[in-house]
């Protein structure tokens, strides 16, 4: 529905906004600061104390790179590897995982 209001987030992973709870959203701290949101950059900037501290956050580009590459290895040794009749695949996920 298009009320021409701004766009709003009604709902994450399917479930109704809970506005009790906080939230865990995957970005890079510059971006909430640096203008890129509006919205986020005036919080940010009257709340600092809300921004994790230096080095106690996770850079988002090592992240997923690391998803990234843990599934291409996954698929790699789909492939490559004998398939086990049993359907075990504790030795990919461990390799995969490292």
């Amino acid at each position: 529905l298009d009320d021409g209001g701004a766009p709003e987030v009604l709902a994450v992973g399917w479930e109704p906004i809970d506005y009790d709870r906080i939230y865990r959203v995957a970005t890079k701290v510059s971006d909430l600061t640096n203008g890129q949101s509006p919205p986020l950059t005036e919080y940010f900037t009257k709340h600092p104390e809300a921004l994790p501290a230096r080095g106690k956050y996770v850079n988002i580009h090592a992240e997923l790179m690391g998803y990234f590459a843990r599934n291409l290895w996954r698929k790699l040794w789909e492939q490559i590897g004998p398939p086990r009749p049993d359907g075990d695949r504790s030795e990919v996920d461990a390799l995969c995982s490292l």
